[in-house]
């Protein structure tokens, strides 16, 4: 999160939110597409890697892109759809927390067909479900307001900040 949220925010001003977002959703695609080639050290480092990018990538995105969504919703005022639509994902989100184990203890004990692949076939089943976000997203359709940049911050600046510590 150090090293992508800034440069999130910039892309996201850059090509949009629900583009980002769509990034993040590929990059988590390719990230769990490596493992159906093997289990090697640096093949699992590189997929882990990717699925950490994808995921910083997605939280920093997702929030500005369902404020845009939920803003033309219903006549609740804009501060209390965006609370409550945050508050239920959160809800879905430690829902999927709580399965997760559950669903790799039941991928790893073979109650699903493994393929050959063990335990790795735990990364095809969340693949579909990559493909499916991506291709939902990707038809929806989201009215996107553009904001105005509130400063001039670039990507060198942002790079020597870093070098210099954010002194």
């Amino acid at each position: 999160f150090l090293i992508f949220s800034v440069p999130t925010g910039m892309l996201m001003n850059r090509i949009g939110r629900k583009k980002t977002v769509l990034l993040s959703l590929a990059v988590t695609f390719a990230s769990l597409l490596l493992p159906v080639f093997g289990d090697g050290y640096a093949l699992m480092l590189i997929s882990f890697s990717l699925l950490g990018i994808g995921n910083a990538l997605m939280q920093t995105s997702l929030n500005p892109l369902l404020s845009n969504v939920v803003s033309g919703l219903s006549n609740i005022t804009s501060g209390d759809r965006l609370a409550s639509t945050l508050t239920f994902g959160q809800f879905v989100k430690a829902i999927a927390s709580f399965l997760a184990p559950y669903i790799a203890m039941w991928g790893a004990t073979q109650a699903i067909p493994s393929l050959g692949m063990g335990w790795r076939v735990l990364f095809p089943i969340y693949m579909v479900i990559a493909v499916v976000a991506i291709l939902w997203l990707g038809t929806t359709s989201i009215h996107e307001e553009k904001e105005e940049a509130q400063d001039d911050y670039t990507w060198k600046q942002y790079c020597q900040d870093i070098r210099e510590g954010f002194h």
